[in-house]
């Protein structure tokens, strides 16, 4: 499957967070068991959870804190196809999804770092 993750920095609970993405795409939360959140949409499926790894001094460091920040979204095509196995128009469809994702995410003033093949892409694009 087509597949990026975000690192994100964020000062409030995780509960609050995938409320402000389900207000800003309209849509609902498919579920929500005890760690993760899943947010469903034509475009995307978003698993959403706390890092594991999350610590506040190991995130100051500048080359590579943003693999400690508090919450990880893990984004996937709802196509369930690799990008490469995606027609031109589905892939433009996928990474102007996650571009809108990542460009929400900044608006609101949170530190976002994705991962993912395509991440030039996405952090030329603001």
């Amino acid at each position: 499957m087509s597949y990026c993750k975000i690192f994100v920095n964020i000062g409030y609970n995780i509960d609050n967070f995938v409320k402000n993405i389900i207000n800003e795409f309209d849509i609902s939360e498919q579920s929500k068991p005890a760690s993760t959140h899943y947010i469903v949409t034509h475009e995307l499926n978003i698993s959403v959870f706390n890092n594991k790894e999350h610590g506040l001094q190991k995130m100051n460091d500048p080359l590579d804190g943003f693999l400690f920040y508090p919450i990880i979204l893990d984004v996937e095509s709802a196509n369930a196809k690799e990008i490469y196995e995606m027609s031109a128009s589905e892939q433009n469809i996928y990474l102007n999804a996650v571009l809108n994702l990542v460009k929400f995410l900044r608006r609101i003033s949170l530190n976002v770092v994705p991962a993912c093949d395509f991440e030039d892409y996405l952090n030329s694009s603001e």
